[in-house]
């Protein structure tokens, strides 16, 4: 039956438009049009975590310097993005100012900036305001324990305010991910350090972006040929070890440069920078849907989700058991608790199980042969038998799907 499911998944992506690859599924790539993007380069996209304002750097005429931070705003998230202002002065210099990251509570923005009186050639700042409708504050360099003699760029600050990754120049010539912390969000930054290899390779790794569950880390990766594409690491629990990064393909990575990933607050959405065709010019801003890949809670596969796979998950209670631990998705959270029930629930005799298992060996005909019962089924839609290396495929007609009859 596995391999009748995976043939459901590939037509089911293949009629929607949606792509899978390891954790996730993606949606198709938009370009956010001329409203946001100009005929020259905009990147950093970093959305509020009310999806209502949108802040990234852009090389356009109309601000201060050759790289300014502008904003776009939306009054509901079904609105199309509003006439883009820069940010005024101090945020925007006749400097380079790039690399937004706002926080949760939306009182704090973190960029980077090669203005003078820094520690090195880009150095990460912040300014804050009272609410979001007081104006912006003054700047503040983060200092020395985050800041370097050479860059710091592309900040993103997690969900509650203590973690901070960016790219940083290290001694060794590579642009790596690095990452500070403090234990209160009116604390200073501890000594940043550098992600372990796992993360950072002999290429650039740049543009980190943390989900607001601390669980997906997206960058941007350079390879020696110039290039830069997307990839993702993953982790089971906040203070666990960073998994290897996944590099994703079409329609997340193309052969154009494919940079700047920002998750959206919710993890509905993810934003990017891409030269790719389709755009208005230069580099633009996309967006596309990101889904985790849910797991049917089928423990014991025996087809149907009931109390047998209820008592599976209970024999695990509080425990780290990644086999029932399936909430959040994709990978849980390390322990199996009330979420996990509630995602067993959320398929409670709702999973129709196996209800036959028809072999993919025939070579013509309208009736697919159950091999593990008595369950022949009436195939319709015109199937079309495909022999190749003494077997043969059942597949639809171009557009089309086939149904089994019982």
């Amino acid at each position: 039956m596995r391999r009748i499911i995976a043939l459901s998944i590939i037509f089911l992506f293949a009629e929607t438009g949606r792509y899978a690859k390891a954790d996730f599924i993606f949606g198709t790539p938009t370009n956010l049009g001329p409203s946001v993007n100009s005929t020259v380069s905009d990147g950093s996209p970093n959305i509020s975590a009310d999806g209502l304002t949108l802040y990234f750097d852009s090389q356009r005429p109309g601000g201060l310097g050759g790289w300014d931070i502008w904003v776009t705003t939306r009054d509901t998230i079904d609105d199309d993005w509003g006439t883009p202002e820069p940010l005024p002065e101090p945020i925007n210099s006749i400097y380079a100012d790039a690399g937004p990251s706002i926080s949760a509570d939306g009182s704090s923005l973190y960029f980077a900036s090669d203005r003078p009186g820094g520690y090195g050639s880009f150095d990460i700042y912040v300014t804050r305001r009272e609410t979001t409708e007081k104006p912006w504050e003054a700047l503040a360099n983060l200092g020395p324990f985050v800041n370097s003699w050479a860059y710091e760029n592309h900040p993103s600050i997690s969900a509650d305010g203590l973690t901070l990754y960016f790219d940083s120049l290290t001694s060794l010539g590579y642009y790596d991910l690095c990452v500070a912390r403090r234990t209160k969000v009116n604390e200073d930054w501890s000594i940043a350090f550098i992600l372990s290899s796992t993360v950072n390779s002999l290429y650039y790794e740049l543009s980190p972006s943390i989900s607001s569950d601390d669980l997906n880390l997206f960058f941007d990766r350079r390879s020696v040929f110039g290039d830069r594409d997307i990839w993702v690491a993953t982790r089971r629990k906040p203070d666990d070890n960073w998994g290897e990064p996944l590099f994703y393909g079409l329609p997340v990575n193309t052969l154009y440069h494919d940079t700047d990933p920002s998750i959206q607050f919710d993890g509905s959405m993810l934003h990017f920078a891409s030269t790719r065709p389709g755009g208005i010019g230069g580099q633009d801003i996309w967006q596309m849907s990101i889904a985790p890949v849910r797991t049917i809670p089928d423990f014991n596969n025996d087809g149907r989700v009931d109390w047998k796979d209820f008592s599976t998950l209970a024999q695990h209670w509080l425990e780290d058991e990644p086999s029932v631990d399936i909430s959040p998705p994709p990978e849980g959270d390390g322990v199996v608790d009330y979420k996990d029930m509630t995602g067993l629930a959320e398929y409670w005799l709702t999973y129709p199980g196996v209800l036959a298992q028809w072999r993919l060996d025939e070579t013509e005909g309208g009736i697919a042969h159950d091999s593990a019962g008595g369950n022949n089924g009436t195939l319709h839609n015109g199937p079309q038998w495909r022999p190749a290396g003494g077997k043969s495929k059942l597949l639809p007609p171009e557009g089309g799907s086939f149904m089994a009859g019982l």
